[in-house]
């Protein structure tokens, strides 16, 4: 609702719509007032208009009041607040509300810290399509948080986030396909993946797209476009990952010419996201 990096599948879409649709009249007016308080940068106004609503039990209110704790819009930051509204809303089956309150329990904010609680609302807003926390519940069984290390179970929510074009899951999935975790091993998928993930502005897809083309690993072997992914990376980064691929770009520098290198910069320079049709 608030988030453009929630992405969910059309039957979710549609399920909300039908939810909708069984609102009041006057509770879904009173709702968009909300939205269009929120759009106008109208904080106090939104919770204002959410905050009776959410009373009544209206989930989407529910999960929006939430959000407005958690990020101390037009009230003062609450995580425990927001774990309460969040909860209260996932617990009527709204995916967005389960993500975010499994986010708190991974996080320890508002609620006490457990990767088990959260990989559980994680698992249930996945199940219902959401991106976003099928990258999450994916992270958790990469990592061995919350239930055994799992690289299969890791595979397959990176997968279903991916195929939905969650950039982050475009990036770890084809870090999963070069190392063979849970798939078998192959550069050429990882070259895929990391593609997808770096036409959408993923720093690190694009940075390890560049060092796959740089090596000609899983794809031709082009310097060019390696420095060009590289120098993307560059701009859309930061800390170590900025650090390391500014180096790696230096050394692939070297067996460039000049022109080389200042037609990649140029080709960076004016290059924008591809959002997929």
């Amino acid at each position: 609702m608030l988030s453009g990096k929630y992405r969910m599948k059309p039957l979710v879409l549609i399920s909300i719509f039908v939810w909708a649709a069984l609102l009041t009249p006057v509770a879904a007016q009173d709702y968009d007032s909300g939205m269009r308080a929120y759009r106008a940068k109208d904080y106090a106004g939104a919770v204002h208009q959410w905050t009776p609503l959410a009373e009544q039990g209206i989930a989407r209110a529910q999960n929006s009041l939430g959000f407005m704790y958690a990020a101390g819009r037009g009230v003062k930051r609450d995580f425990k607040t927001a774990a309460i509204w969040y909860r209260k809303a996932a617990e009527q089956g709204d995916a967005r509300a389960q993500s975010r309150l499994g986010e708190l329990f991974e996080a320890g904010r508002g609620v006490a810290k457990s990767y088990p609680d959260a990989q559980i609302w994680y698992r249930k807003a996945a199940e219902q399509g959401l991106a976003r926390a099928q990258y999450t519940l994916a992270r958790l069984h990469w990592f061995g948080r919350g239930s055994k290390k799992s690289y299969p179970e890791a595979a397959k929510w990176y997968r279903k986030a991916a195929e939905q074009n969650y950039a982050k899951a475009q990036s770890s999935l084809g870090y999963m396909y070069f190392n063979g975790q849970g798939l078998k091993k192959s550069s050429a998928d990882a070259a895929i993946w990391y593609r997808k993930g770096a036409n959408l502005g993923n720093p690190v897809a694009q940075s390890r797209l560049g060092t796959l083309m740089a090596a000609g690993n899983g794809v031709a072997k082009d310097p060019v476009e390696a420095y060009f992914w590289m120098t993307l990376a560059i701009k859309r980064s930061s800390g170590n990952l900025k650090k390391n691929i500014t180096t790696e770009r230096a050394r692939l520098a070297k067996t460039m010419t000049p022109a080389q290198t200042l037609s990649a910069g140029r080709r960076a320079a004016g290059w924008s996201v591809k959002t997929p049709k």
